[in-house]
């Protein structure tokens, strides 16, 4: 059409030759060095402009000039190494602004990590997506775990991207979830960096043991009430004793009186006090037990009663790493 003859565009209903421009003298002619170097030069400085056109195709090119979530998707699907993404966008009256690694990307959405993963859909205020190829490898990694303790698990965590989390522990952890706080020994989450976890207390009490030494307590607390009545009992025992001992004795001696009728009467007395006194140490209870085995049965509940369990955690992690 830029030809001097043209082109019959419209083929074959209508022979009419195209031309662009309408006046020959501004079209080209055949065998026209002067024409031909304008042409090549023409085409020359198209291959440099059009580098981007040709390095990703027309669609990705056009995708990319609207800034839209499906040129990262479309981007993802060419470019398995590293591609950076310059964002600025909008969400939630949030401006977020920025230069991350694309990790993953649909046509609705696409995922970003800046020390901290963004999720960017297609319905935030966009006002910026480029992305940017690098040369470096994005390695997705996995690593399987078991009987890991808690120590062990906050170091495999430490500084990596995390894709994909899912965790059983043997006692609850503590952790914060969509922005709500939360207790569980099944965890899973996705796109995560850096999560904090909190142990819950270890220390718990055995049920069974707890009842033995209620149970020893009680016993202990009965005998010990038993023990001070019977030492009332022989402190009065005593004082009678003490009691009727004088008045034997008081006997005993008016045994030598010169007095006939104090004699008599100790006489009569004599006997009778003695069987008083007889019985009334009969009567004495028997000094109450030992309690140190007792006391030693409560000392190994006490220190039984209190069970530390140790944490244990399995699970399966995935991660990314650019080398």
């Amino acid at each position: 059409m830029l030809t001097v003859k043209g082109i019959p565009l419209f083929y074959p209903f209508k022979k009419n030759p195209c031309v662009i421009p309408g006046n020959p003298k501004y079209r080209f002619k055949s065998s026209d060095f002067r024409a031909e170097a304008m042409v090549f030069g023409f085409f020359i400085l198209l291959t440099f402009s059009l580098q981007n056109l040709f390095a990703n195709g027309f669609w990705n090119t056009y995708n990319r000039s609207w800034n839209s979530v499906k040129a990262l998707y479309t981007e993802r699907l060419l470019y398995s190494n590293v591609i950076r993404v310059n964002y600025d966008f909008y969400q939630e009256s949030k401006h977020y602004k920025g230069t991350g690694i694309l990790i993953d990307a649909t046509i609705s959405d696409a995922i970003i990590f800046n020390d901290h993963f963004y999720k960017i859909e297609k319905e935030n205020r966009i006002v910026n997506l480029t992305p940017v190829r690098g040369r470096e490898q994005l390695i997705y990694k996995e690593v399987y775990f078991t009987n890991l303790s808690f120590d062990s698990l906050q170091n495999l965590l430490h500084d990596k991207p995390i894709i994909s989390l899912k965790m059983q522990t043997s006692l609850p952890l503590n952790f914060i979830q969509n922005n709500k706080p939360q207790s569980s020994t099944s965890i899973e989450m996705d796109y995560v960096f850096n999560p904090v976890f909190a142990s819950q207390n270890i220390d718990s009490t055995d049920k069974q043991t707890e009842k033995e030494l209620f149970d020893a307590l009680q016993e202990l607390s009965t005998k010990q009430q038993l023990y001070n009545a019977k030492l009332q009992v022989i402190e009065q025992k005593k004082e009678e004793n003490k009691a009727i001992q004088a008045e034997y004795n008081k006997a005993l001696k008016d045994l030598n009186s010169n007095d006939l009728s104090a004699k008599e009467m100790a006489m009569k007395s004599i006997a009778k006090l003695k069987s008083s006194y007889e019985n009334s140490l009969n009567s004495i209870p028997v000094f109450p037990e030992n309690f140190t085995a007792l006391n030693n049965k409560i000392a190994f509940l006490k220190s039984k009663i209190h069970i530390v369990k140790t944490q244990s955690i399995n699970g399966y992690l995935k991660y990314i790493q650019i080398n």
